[in-house]
């Protein structure tokens, strides 16, 4: 009687052992995951901005004079440019 008591006592610790060891697992793995789903929540909303310059006098939606020249010059070429945001978040700044 003693030694089945003293199996079922060892078992029983090494059961509670392992099971501290998975759920310990469990949680970083949920960590993980929480970070993952974060991060792709965090990208799917940024704004991603395209700029078109245009070339065949389309008409832009926005308009931005863009200085192309450097400073040195006298002349200064403007070209039309058409700015879109391609992502779902709203841009700013």
């Amino acid at each position: 009687m003693v030694g089945i008591t003293f199996v079922y006592v060892v078992a029983t610790i090494l059961i509670c052992v392992y099971n501290a060891k998975s759920s310990k697992t469990t949680k970083e793995q949920v960590a993980e995951s929480k970070r993952q789903f974060e991060e792709s929540k965090r990208l799917e909303t940024m704004p991603f901005l395209q700029l078109e310059i245009l070339t065949n006098r389309d008409r832009p939606q926005f308009e931005i004079e863009l200085d192309l020249c450097d400073g040195n010059k006298t002349e200064t070429i403007y070209r039309d440019v058409r700015l879109k945001n391609l992502g779902n978040g709203s841009a700013s700044n």
